[in-house]
């Protein structure tokens, strides 16, 4: 397994998880969930990948963003997403700082190579 497939197995698992925080937190039925759409943000101080997936719901959910996004960071089960850290920024964007021990592995699997 190269270091890319690991990545996008990180992200995969992100995804997963946000998905699963958006129904069990009830702002949207399983059909109703949009697609997670993760990017990486041009500053390193918003974290390692960020989503928009608040603003996404706030139709949905019919609630404010940023209320949705705090709402969503505290259901996330952060170790099953290798996430350290989330933070809520601006009109409730969700960055997500990647724990630092994954990417660590990405790092040797690579050299490894």
């Amino acid at each position: 397994m190269n270091g890319v497939n690991v990545l996008e197995q990180l992200q995969d698992s992100l995804r997963n998880e946000i998905r699963k925080a958006v129904i069990e937190s009830g702002l949207a039925k399983v059909d109703e969930v949009p697609d997670v759409v993760l990017e990486t943000p041009k500053d390193k101080v918003h974290g390692d990948v960020a989503t928009n997936m608040a603003m996404q719901l706030s139709r949905i959910a019919r609630r404010n963003p940023r209320d949705i996004a705090e709402h969503l960071a505290r259901h996330i089960d952060k170790r099953a997403a290798h996430v350290e850290k989330i933070e809520i920024a601006g009109p409730g964007f969700i960055n997500f700082f990647l724990d630092k021990s994954v990417l660590t592995d990405i790092v040797a699997t690579v050299l490894t190579q």
